[in-house]
């Protein structure tokens, strides 16, 4: 028979599993937005834009935009809404 307190420490296994997901996956977006901008900028330098400012503002746009829309506020989001 289980007891609660293996029921406590499976579920702080399985949130730590999702905390080291979740931050894999930020990680891997924030690598992902760098070479994108990196790719970006160095297509642009045949218009004559420099590299580096452009790969930073590139860079910035491709996390910056998603991570506003994420974190904005959802108005036709109700009380009783999972997400």
């Amino acid at each position: 028979m289980t007891r609660p307190e293996d029921y406590d420490k499976e579920r702080r296994r399985i949130l730590k599993q999702i905390s080291l997901i979740t931050w894999g996956l930020a990680a891997a977006a924030v690598v992902v937005a760098a070479l994108g901008g990196a790719l970006i900028a160095w297509i642009f330098t045949g218009a004559g834009l420099p590299f580096l400012r452009t790969w930073l503002i590139v860079s910035l746009l491709l996390l910056a935009v998603p991570g506003a829309v994420h974190l904005a506020p959802r108005p036709w989001k109700r009380d009783g809404d999972a997400g």
